[in-house]
């Protein structure tokens, strides 16, 4: 259960990440609930456990927010209680959140009471816009108070009427409320009001209460409503991841895309490559058809010698034929050698038109 939280305005020159982690870290080990095997090393980043105890610090890159976080299950006083510290360096903000659960065997405590942690902060912080943050009430005027609620502070203002005194100690009701509200007393003459106290909250309400109402767990349910939609510790653990999985999912998405883009360069490199190889194929068929015809032209004119006959046309076969037996018959009184090499051929050519025939 969230019992109180509470953001402030800090002045960055004085407050800084160092400062408020050994100041967390300074605290934590002087509690009952320390965390005695714990050394620190100077990181902002830690997780680190001892039995029911955890201390994490973490800065949050994306959103600038240094936080840490204590917690303790099972404590000498069998109770979980948890306590948190965000730093905002954009907004110059510091939140302090306090979360406690009683159980049934707990060693009951009747109020809650801050951790003093949130003390040693807000003595560093001290102003909240016009008013300190102290344990101690202002005692001004009307014209006063008019003024200090033109600004919006960090906490409610709790205001007291006196007229040589107050109804209530309003120096113990400052240290009751310290970190929770201001405490303003201002004089009147008018009796009405000397048993009532006002209200200025953050939303701008203003509520009358008697002096002897029980206002404390009041504004500390009132804080914690009116800071419920702002983050925890934990709430920016689970921001930081879901990022975290959105952008390896964003880029995963982009991957995929490139992938299957170069894909379908790939395939129609290939079809381009499949399409010049068919032609190519196309092209080497053909210049095997013209080679193989040459071929086929060469052989003839091998296996036919000089002459080419026309074999559809007989008269011309008859004629070729009968020339040539004539020119053997010219031939036969020469006894010269190119005379029998020149009959030897022609005798050849008949021999081979008889044979066709």
């Amino acid at each position: 259960m969230l019992c109180y939280y509470g953001s402030f305005k800090v002045d960055k020159v004085s407050f800084n990440r160092k400062y408020m982690i050994l100041t967390f870290l300074e605290w934590m080990q002087t509690t009952k609930n320390k965390i005695s095997s714990f050394i620190y090393n100077g990181s902002e980043e830690i997780d680190y456990k001892e039995e029911q105890k955890e201390i994490h610090i973490h800065y949050f890159q994306k959103d600038q927010i240094l936080g840490i976080q204590y917690k303790t299950n099972d404590n000498y006083k069998n109770n979980y209680f948890k306590v948190e510290a965000l730093y905002d360096e954009k907004q110059d903000t510091l939140s302090l959140l306090f979360f406690k659960e009683l159980k049934d065997d707990s060693k009951h405590i009747s109020t809650i009471s801050l951790p003093k942690i949130f003390t040693m902060y807000l003595q560093e912080i001290k102003k909240d816009e016009d008013l300190y943050i102290e344990e101690k009430p202002y005692f001004t005027n009307y014209k006063r108070v008019k003024a200090m609620l033109r600004y919006h502070h960090a906490l409610p203002i709790v205001l007291l009427y006196k007229d040589e005194r107050c109804r209530i100690n309003p120096v113990y009701l400052a240290k009751r409320l310290y970190g929770i509200a201001h405490v303003v007393v201002v004089n009147t003459k008018d009796p009405s009001l000397l048993e009532t106290m006002k209200v200025y909250y953050l939303d701008g309400t203003t509520i009358d209460y008697s002096v002897y109402d029980p206002i404390y767990e009041e504004l500390l349910s009132y804080l914690t409503e009116e800071y419920s939609q702002e983050y925890t510790y934990d709430d920016l653990i689970l921001k930081e991841e879901e990022e975290n999985y959105l952008n390896h999912k964003r880029e995963h998405e982009e991957l995929t895309f490139e992938f299957w883009q170069e894909v379908e360069r790939k395939q129609k490199e290939l079809l381009s490559l499949q399409q010049l190889n068919h032609q190519l194929q196309e092209e080497y068929h053909l210049t095997e058809e013209k080679y193989e015809k040459l071929n086929r032209l060469d052989h003839i004119n091998r296996q036919e010698g000089l002459i080419y006959l026309d074999h559809e046309s007989q008269e011309t076969r008859k004629y070729i034929y009968q020339a040539i037996q004539q020119a053997i018959n010219g031939l036969e009184v020469d006894n010269h050698m190119r005379i029998f090499r020149r009959k030897d051929i022609l005798e050849s050519i008949m021999e081979a038109m008889e044979n066709e025939n």
